[in-house]
């Protein structure tokens, strides 16, 4: 369950938001209540769907254990500094940070095909605007980032995400392929 309490901070976050944006939760229910509560605190959203692939790392047969109860399992992985384990690191029955970046790439491939229009196109009237909100979790956020800016993906580990933060990045598509900006990460609706 999401904290939606805050309507000052949902009120902030939904005047940031492009209007008319297409909207993707990971499906869960955290998602979708904040997604919600930007919505009631006014923004004019898009269509919504949900996208299971946005969701946070599978962490498999460590999910609910405490850092004293994976510590035994955590001597057999690589450590980070600012993570349990490094990128590379796979729970029995879960997924690497590596895998998470496989699945960001999917998306944003899908999103773009589906959703963008490259520079120097005219969307039609009824064609889907090229903004998009990703209502999703903090590694799948280090996940875009990494592929985005092109950081190593033990790197992208070092990046904070904060709850109910925004991070914008702008896609550009020419004859020499996709670039993105990081316009500002972790912009947060609490200050």
């Amino acid at each position: 369950m999401a904290d939606i309490s805050d309507r000052e901070s949902f009120s902030r976050l939904a005047a940031r938001l492009p209007s008319g944006a297409q909207a993707f939760s990971s499906g869960l229910i955290r998602t979708r209540q904040t997604a919600q509560a930007v919505v009631d605190a006014g923004w004019a959203r898009g269509e919504f769907s949900d996208d299971a692939r946005l969701a946070e790392q599978h962490y498999g047969e460590w999910h609910g254990q405490t850092a004293k109860d994976l510590k035994t399992a955590l001597k057999t992985v690589g450590r980070h500094p600012f993570w349990f384990a490094n990128a590379e690191a796979k729970p029995p029955g879960g997924e690497s940070f590596l895998d998470v970046i496989e699945r960001a790439e999917d998306v944003l491939a899908d999103v773009a095909s589906q959703h963008l229009k490259t520079r120097g196109e005219e969307r039609q009237e009824n064609e889907p605007k090229s903004d998009f909100v990703f209502f999703t979790h903090g590694g799948f956020i280090r996940a875009v980032l990494s592929l985005a800016l092109t950081i190593p993906p033990d790197r992208a580990l070092n990046i904070m995400v904060e709850n109910l933060s925004l991070t914008r990045l702008d896609r550009l598509e020419d004859g020499e392929g996709v670039h993105w900006r990081l316009v500002f990460q972790n912009w947060s609706s609490k200050r």
